[in-house]
């Protein structure tokens, strides 16, 4: 689960990036890109889905890989202090005001 709790606690310069978890980690501040961004990083393994019965091969160049949220401190201000899983987190996010900016960490 996610704290903002333990999320405003590790505000720096007015923004918090962590990782799935919840976790505070360090990024390079040229990549955040406003209140709320994911920081992801091209697919490079191979990805199948079942559907059906039938395994499907998925394009790659269509997919990121999420390394991090970033968070600033008026989005997490109106999330108030709650626990939420990173889809919800997400979703809470969307549903405060905010759209999710994208910011790719490197090149495929």
């Amino acid at each position: 689960m996610i704290s903002t709790a333990k999320l405003l606690a590790a505000l720096h310069e007015g923004h918090v990036a962590f990782d799935m978890k919840g976790n505070p980690v360090e990024v390079d501040a040229a990549h955040i890109r406003g209140a709320a961004t994911l920081l992801v990083v091209p697919v490079t393994d191979a990805v199948k889905r079942l559907r059906d019965g039938v395994v499907e091969s998925l394009d790659r160049d269509e997919m990121w890989l999420v390394e991090a949220m970033v968070l600033g401190s008026d989005v997490l201000g109106r999330l108030g202090e709650v626990d939420l899983t990173a889809d919800e987190l997400w979703l809470a996010v969307e549903e405060a005001g905010y759209a999710w900016q994208l910011s790719p960490t490197s090149s495929p």
